[in-house]
């Protein structure tokens, strides 16, 4: 093999509003970035995080790549496509309401939590989150404990049939 020059990885995003995010740089992500910027795991499987919120806004830039999909589910279809007991929950659930996996309230509080997690970093557009490559499973309308209660019931039963199906 001949002897390559490593290259320095360059863990300055190049997302046009970073240089405003000065708290990612005060709790020292440049540095964490050097190791990670998210994606899988040491055993190869893919990073889900669960965001419980009022609302996020599902299709914002920064967000949308980095949206958790259940492909076994047709969207807005009215109809619960992959049999796993939740009706048109392609990238989420509406806790509130128990159906599908609408935006609930739009809220801007859910939208900068979801950017502060996982936005697509190194886009070129928008800002950074603390994982680049993440699948963000977002739960809206929830406002009241039985509500938090059903999301974790949710993640917990996608985790459940991940592991049944070997990641299918």
């Amino acid at each position: 093999q001949w002897n390559h020059e490593v290259e320095e990885r360059d863990i300055t995003p190049n997302d046009a509003l970073w240089i405003e995010q000065r708290d990612m740089s005060l709790i020292g992500l440049k540095t964490a970035w050097e190791n990670t910027t998210g994606g899988l795991t040491p055993a190869g499987d893919t990073i889900v995080v669960a965001v419980l919120e009022k609302g996020i806004q599902k299709d914002h830039p920064d967000l949308a790549p980095n949206l958790w999909r259940n492909y076994g589910e047709i969207p807005d279809n009215g109809i619960d496509d992959d049999n796993n007991g939740y009706i048109d929950d392609f990238i989420g659930w509406d806790a509130g309401t128990g159906q599908g996996d609408g935006n609930g309230n739009g809220s801007s509080h859910g939208t900068s939590v979801c950017g502060i997690i996982g936005a697509k970093g190194n886009d070129s557009w928008g800002v950074a989150g603390v994982n680049w490559n993440v699948q963000m499973m977002t739960f809206v309308n929830v406002r009241f404990e039985d509500e938090i209660i059903a999301a974790y019931n949710y993640a917990g039963e996608m985790r459940r049939l991940y592991n049944e199906s070997n990641g299918q």
